[in-house]
């Protein structure tokens, strides 16, 4: 993935979490408004979410531990 402008990260920050909220038809309706808004923030926020969906589809941070207690992380 590109990298992103560091000057858009607090908008983008915002806007991940709001479209992570989302699925399916919602989700394209809210890019394809965001596309006209801000084409901008769309373009980077579309690879962002393409990563996070190619990460799930591999598998990432899976399988998730019941629990990481008595576990040393670090």
């Amino acid at each position: 993935m590109a990298s992103i402008d560091r000057n858009l990260w607090p908008e983008l920050d915002q806007l991940l979490d709001q479209a992570l909220e989302l699925t399916g038809a919602s989700r394209a309706q809210w890019l394809e408004q965001l596309r006209a808004d801000a084409p901008e923030l769309a373009g980077p926020l579309t690879a962002l979410l393409s990563a996070d969906a190619l990460a799930d589809a591999r598998g990432f941070l899976e399988p998730r531990p019941a629990s990481l207690a008595g576990s040393q992380l670090g």
